[in-house]
């Protein structure tokens, strides 16, 4: 055999125990695991064989940090997005691209170890499209660059026009449903947890790394079924990594994030354990100063259960109630049949809210 048949036969054999690989991880995650749910394996500590660790100190720093960190075991870039059309018609978007890898050792090109997997979910009062694509690292199929600035897998993309990831145009697209909006930043990012070091247990090492960008202005086009409108309205990014974020004992988490109608952003965590649950959330107000809320000052109670997909009972409607501000919330689903069956299947959708005051934003419940 020639070198270059060797070469070739090599690239397919890398190219094909990637899929296999790929395929493996999606087939565990969709093994009924009613105890701890499928997204959650993927993030246990159990998982973390010598990868980078998540430890106090480090500090975030800007642009660098919206880039990948390929030494860390997964990481995410999260989009949600409250719009309106020009009708008042309310719309909920969801753009995330997670990175993931099978091992800490760095490989580039046909012999990269990340895998790449990305949802868009467009909602409306009475009907949800969501997708889902896979991709791999190190051929230009998904990534991150840093100058200028984008995340992207295949065409759904993240696109800014400097290393600065604002301005930028988020896209996606599928099945004639997608859309093209123009990010405009509207307040610095927030450290979830000191120095963004954000823990997820009261008693357990673990933590990841976490900030958000909770005001982001938002106009564009969104296309539903062929027909497109032009929108308007208020996004939120979080950025994460980590290598191992959850205990073995923890079986999923519920996360709120809501922009209220004085400026102020709120964002609410909380990790349901066997024993305990563990809360934390932030509230930062319309000049950009930022209160971290420990666990025993927030209560989060489920108030109202409904079916969703799958013959799955979800708790929809929540009260949380943050005890040193004196606020208290009631939250509720634009459409409660957001269950999104992917690969790693969990509830995501938009939310309104009332209570000590008005707002809009979403809501995720994984592990259910």
């Amino acid at each position: 055999m020639t070198d270059r048949k060797q070469k070739k036969l090599k690239k397919l054999v890398v190219c094909l125990s990637f899929i296999l690989v790929t395929l493996v991880v999606i087939v565990v995650m969709r093994v009924n695991d009613p105890q701890n749910g499928q997204i959650v394996s993927l993030l246990t500590m159990d998982s973390n064989k010598n990868f980078s660790p998540v430890v106090p100190g480090y500090e975030i720093k800007f642009p660098k940090d919206y880039g990948v960190h390929p030494g860390f075991r997964h990481e995410w870039w999260y989009v949600t997005a409250n719009v309106r059309d020009q009708e008042g018609n309310e719309y909920g978007i969801q753009w995330t691209v997670f990175r993931f890898a099978t091992e800490p050792q760095q490989k580039s090109g046909w012999f990269s170890n990340q895998i790449f997997m990305a949802h868009t979910v467009v909602t409306t009062d009475s009907n949800t499209y969501a997708f889902e694509r896979f991709g791999r690292g190190g051929i230009g199929q998904a990534g991150v660059s840093r100058s200028p600035y984008s995340v992207w897998l295949d065409n759904w993309q993240w696109q800014a026009e400097s290393e600065e990831p604002f301005p930028a145009i988020l896209s996606a697209e599928e099945n004639q449903t997608g859309f093209e909006l123009a990010l405009r930043q509207t307040m610095e990012p927030v450290m979830q947890g000191k120095q963004g070091f954000s823990r997820k247990h009261p008693k357990e090492n673990l933590a990841s790394y976490y900030f958000s960008v909770p005001q982001i202005s938002i106009e564009g086009k969104l296309k539903i079924d062929g027909v497109v409108r032009d929108v308007s309205g208020k996004g939120w990014l979080d950025r994460e990594w980590g290598s191992s974020t959850l205990s073995a004992e923890q079986s999923g988490w519920d996360w709120f994030s809501v922009h209220l109608d004085d400026g102020s952003s709120l964002m609410v965590y909380q990790l349901r354990g066997e024993q305990s649950d563990f809360r934390f959330a932030s509230l930062t107000d319309k000049l950009g100063v930022t209160t971290l809320i420990d666990n025993d000052a927030i209560s989060i109670e489920p108030t109202e259960k409904f079916q969703v997909k799958n013959d799955k009972q979800l708790p929809l409607i929540w009260t949380i109630n943050l005890k040193e501000q004196n606020q208290t919330y009631i939250v509720q689903p634009l459409n409660k049949n957001n269950w999104l069956d992917f690969a790693l299947p969990y509830w995501e959708g938009p939310i309104s809210v009332s209570g000590s005051q008005k707002g809009k934003g979403f809501m995720e419940l994984t592990g259910y």
